[in-house]
């Protein structure tokens, strides 16, 4: 990258992440990145309610369809974890004009990176469903969902991007704002476009991806308005051409591409295991998801909560203070720990009434209370591996969170067949094989973090020792 001048000393805002107490600096980065997770959830469940009411076939179409889409997630992960790394650190160090480079980058390579996975998605994607076994409706309308909505993933990595610099700024707010306001947006368009009320055409299960995609470019249009008005000095470069620095590209892509390979593995092993529950019956399949649904709120927490901790530690390394990151990384992981360690009781105390909120069938429930108990035993180690995951992404030191996710998430395959299949634990040696690797990812996470040599790590030019 070419060298660029440092800039003066910027001015202490009251955004900016390392003014205040740190208790502050965490929660203020921390609320608005969950309620913005909180929306992206409820848009998930609103789509599969309204393409439900057109019946079995459509609602199964879209939610194999949901495979693929988290596989595109994850390659958005190469470029959301290097552009957080990059930004807050050349921004901890007192350089907009460096900050500005990695974001006008990072944005220009995550339209054409979209581009490509929205491509694959529309000329590979009849081959998915084939492979995933579907029966030919089922994978014809999940195909006309998906094939709509990977033409709109420009539009998603290139707003997911824009969110993620002004996070790694310390602004969570200006992002939850436009990604809620896209998605109370997505929200009420759906039924309008799959059943044709008012002026709109009836377009069943297109109507469903049509809508989401419109809404990814109304919340990238919404931002890049909201720079052309405030003007930010860290943000994307757009009145001026673009030019490729490939050199730049290439090390925001390094950071990132380890995070996404975790992220890909998860995925692929999920689908393994979705399909050995479903080897024990329908019941043990529909506690997995009405478990997952749970636990979700134990996952956004911690989520929002790495999120804090990518931007704080990229800031301190940055601004040369490798112990306010340590310090940053630690309280960030204790308030996880608060948080899982409260819902850890409630799922063993009160599984069954959580349970009866999504279900009825005596099988599912006792299934997914299981669950519950099981998982309950790895919240708090859960926490230790999402945050500090997200402390390693902001330093810019993602190889050893690969190391340490990947092996653990395809260690649950043959963990999982074992307790279930050879030990005859049924459906629940799922759920301790889920539990066991949980647990045993967090606790390293946790010593390999504690050694302390994310710290040495030169991201965008800048040593933090």
């Amino acid at each position: 990258m070419t060298t660029l001048p440092e800039s003066p000393p910027l001015p202490t805002e009251p955004t900016h992440p390392l003014s205040g107490p740190l208790s502050r600096q965490i929660w203020r980065l921390f609320w608005p990145a969950f309620l913005a997770m909180l929306f992206e959830t409820a848009n998930t469940v609103a789509n599969v309610f309204w393409v439900g009411q057109l019946g079995t076939q459509p609602v199964a179409g879209v939610v194999s369809s949901m495979f693929i889409l988290w596989l595109a997630f994850s390659l958005l992960n190469i470029v959301i974890s290097g552009v957080i790394a990059t930004v807050a650190r050349s921004l901890g160090a007192r350089r907009p004009e460096q900050a500005r480079h990695y974001a006008t980058q990072a944005f220009f390579f995550a339209l054409t990176f979209g581009a490509v996975v929205g491509g694959g998605g529309v000329l590979f994607g009849e081959e998915f469903f084939r492979w995933m076994g579907n029966e030919p409706e089922v994978a014809a309308l999940g195909y006309r969902y998906l094939a709509l909505l990977s033409a709109f993933l420009p539009f998603l990595f290139g707003a997911e991007t824009v969110a993620s610099i002004f996070r790694a700024s310390g602004d969570a707010k200006t992002p939850m704002l436009v990604t809620s306001s896209a998605l109370i947006f997505n929200i009420a368009l759906n039924p309008c476009l799959i059943f044709g009320l008012g002026p709109f055409p009836q377009l069943g299960v297109s109507g469903a991806g049509l809508s989401t995609g419109i809404a990814y470019m109304a919340e990238l249009c919404a931002f890049l308005v909201l720079i052309k008005i405030k003007k930010p000095a860290f943000a994307p470069g757009l009145a001026e051409k673009i030019k490729p620095d490939w050199k730049t590209i290439g090390e925001i892509v390094k950071i990132g591409l380890p995070i996404s390979i975790s992220g890909i593995a998860f995925t692929i092993v999920y689908l393994f295991l979705d399909n050995l529950a479903s080897s024990f019956g329908v019941f043990a399949l529909a506690a997995l998801g009405f478990g997952n649904r749970i636990e979700a709120i134990s996952f956004l927490t911690c989520f929002a909560l790495s999120v804090a901790a990518a931007t704080l530690v990229g800031q301190y390394l940055g601004a040369k203070d490798p112990e306010g990151a340590q310090r940053a990384a630690y309280k960030t992981t204790f308030y996880a720990s608060l948080i899982t360690g409260f819902l850890m009781l409630v799922f063993l105390v009160l599984p069954h009434p959580i349970v009866r909120l999504f279900s009825s069938d005596p099988q599912v429930i006792e299934a997914a209370v299981a669950y519950l108990r099981i998982i309950a035993l790895s919240q708090i180690f859960m926490g230790f591996e999402i945050v500090l995951e997200g402390a390693f992404s902001g330093a810019g030191d993602t190889l050893p969170a690969m190391l340490i996710s990947v092996p653990g998430s395809l260690a649950r395959i043959p963990l999982a067949y074992f307790f279930a299949q050879n030990l005859g634990w049924g459906v629940s040696g799922i759920w301790w094989a889920l539990t066991v690797t949980t647990a045993v990812r967090g606790a390293v996470m946790l010593y390999w973090f504690s050694r302390g040599g994310w710290k040495k790590k030169k991201v965008a030019g800048i040593s933090a020792v």
